[in-house]
């Protein structure tokens, strides 16, 4: 996220939570006054004016008390929704994206995207997308790794690594594919990834000592130090943290993605005491774990921050919106007040 875009989204919260609580005391105000003594002024909205009106008149509040009620909770829903949008999904360039602010990232919409890429090309199975995968290799082969006996570095990546019929590839696919996006520059930015796992992550149910020099590995359940385990857990929602969790498609904070698969996604980070295998993160249960590179797993792309342009969240206008309203409703309440 840009630093501007950070500081329009700060001046809004602050003018939402100003207005609503503003909006609270001014009913919490009318809703304990039916009858207002002249001698002693009331101050209803101390932001703005003193209200004064004669005990001889009666006041009848309920319209004026429905109409602040009515702008209350729609600042206070506006408030929340700014507040508490972990995931924020928008487009840039016709590629539908979601910006994480709880990372501070951006992941494709698309949980499958090479899939959705592939069926585009309307090939027939199993062989779908072979312009596809002869542009994602020219793009990202080979791959430069830490290499082993098995899978020596580099690595020239073969259209076999890809399942066109599922969306799977080995982890040395899923690195050719992100070069590719990166490529043709999706969704307007050049910085693609594939989303990083942390081996060192102490929220893991599970660890173990490698030997070797390594230090202590991390895995299991309740890893939020992984960026998908974050995901999965702090704004999916997926509970518990030390034992089989529900699959990552039934979490309704995360409606906001398409075509989630309940398998395992690889991440970008090797394994270091066996380097022939990457960290990956089973979707289906949420547990972090290790497995061979030449597995064929989903691959699912981020970025840092937002992709410009911006998604477009409430407009700055409707802060003045909503004070403009504010000022012909108190002229209201004072009109009637009179």
């Amino acid at each position: 996220m840009s630093r501007h875009w950070r500081c329009r989204k700060e001046r809004l919260l602050s003018s939402f939570l100003v207005l609503r609580a503003w909006v609270v005391e001014c009913i919490a105000t009318l809703s304990n006054r039916t009858r207002i003594d002249c001698r002693s002024p009331v101050i209803c909205c101390p932001y703005w004016s003193t209200v004064t009106v004669c005990q001889s008149r009666a006041l009848d509040m309920r319209v004026g008390r429905q109409l602040l009620s009515g702008l209350a909770a729609t600042v206070l829903l506006l408030a929340q929704g700014v507040a508490q949008a972990a995931l924020q999904p928008y487009t840039s360039e016709g590629a539908n994206l979601v910006y994480s602010t709880g990372q501070d990232l951006t992941w494709t919409a698309d949980a499958n995207l090479f899939k959705t890429q592939c069926d585009a090309e309307g090939g027939t199975a199993p062989n779908i997308c072979p312009e596809l995968i002869v542009e994602i290799i020219a793009a990202g082969s080979p791959v430069t790794h830490t290499g082993t006996v098995s899978y020596p570095s580099p690595h020239d990546v073969l259209a076999t690594e890809f399942n066109q019929t599922d969306g799977g590839m080995t982890w040395f696919a899923a690195q050719a594919w992100v070069a590719y996006l990166n490529d043709i520059a999706y969704g307007g930015a050049t910085n693609w990834r594939l989303w990083e796992a942390d081996p060192a992550d102490t929220n893991c149910s599970l660890n173990f000592v490698p030997g070797g020099g390594f230090p202590t590995q991390y895995y299991g359940f309740g890893c939020t130090g992984t960026e998908l385990g974050y995901l999965y857990y702090e704004e999916g929602g997926a509970t518990p943290r030390d034992s089989a969790g529900p699959p990552m498609s039934t979490l309704t904070p995360l409606s906001v993605f398409a075509n989630l698969q309940d398998f395992a996604y690889w991440s970008g980070t090797e394994y270091a005491p066996n380097p022939g295998d990457a960290w990956l993160f089973n979707a289906d249960f949420g547990n972090q774990d290790d497995y061979y590179k030449g597995y064929q797993l989903y691959g699912w792309a981020v970025r840092p921050g937002q992709v410009a342009p911006d998604p477009q969240p409430i407009p700055t206008m409707s802060v003045w919106g909503l004070g403009l309203l504010s000022l012909l409703l108190l002229a209201f309440g004072r009109a009637r007040l009179r």
